[in-house]
């Protein structure tokens, strides 16, 4: 990232709506990026609080919005924001999930990669918030998960097994917060100063 000139910036919830957190990624546009340095957004990772819209889900985060410029694409930038915007919901306490109703191939597997590393993540089982058996008496767990049915089978159907072995069905929570500390000591986090907000 660092050879390319990219740089990432962030926010957290404090001061915004409930669960709103951004990633946002950057690059230099101007010609002399070092005398004259202006970026231009190239990706981001955006969420919002997902209580009211699809169950109690945990109370976790949701992802609702991601892109990578194209040219960007399979060189584990994306996989990074999203790290980034769990570390953030970590560090309030919050778990994060991936959107309910859409998950495109390369979000899955990233959330396959966070529910089959127990060592860096701790994965929340989330309950069918149509038909809960997972835990039936307790709502907090709750949620919706349309995006399960458009990867399983497009007539909308899954077994209980499905959803227990499903990454969509999971909320998420780092165990060691470090990447954002790491950014910013190799240069790679901008501030909003120097981006001119």
């Amino acid at each position: 990232m660092k050879s390319r000139g990219l740089r990432l910036n962030f926010w957290a919830p404090e001061g915004r709506a409930p669960g709103q957190i951004a990633v946002y990624l950057y690059k230099p546009y101007k010609p002399h990026p070092v005398l004259d340095p202006t970026y231009e957004e190239i990706g981001y990772v955006r969420t919002r609080s997902s209580y009211r819209y699809h169950g109690e889900c945990l109370d976790a985060y949701e992802i609702t919005g991601t892109n990578v410029h194209p040219t960007l694409k399979g060189l584990g930038i994306g996989a990074l924001m999203y790290d980034v915007a769990v570390e953030i919901a970590s560090m309030h306490d919050q778990p994060i999930m991936c959107d309910r109703t859409q998950v495109s191939t390369d979000a899955l597997r990233v959330w396959n990669y966070m529910m089959n590393n127990p060592n860096e993540y701790e994965v929340l089982q989330l309950d069918n918030a149509i038909d809960p058996f997972v835990t039936p008496d307790d709502p907090e767990d709750d949620c919706v998960a349309d995006s399960l049915r458009k990867h399983l089978d497009r007539t909308g159907s899954y077994t209980q097994a499905q959803w227990l072995a499903s990454s969509i069905t999971k909320a998420y929570k780092k165990k060691a917060l470090s990447t954002i500390d790491l950014l910013k000591r190799e240069g790679i986090f901008i501030s909003d100063e120097e981006l001119g907000f």
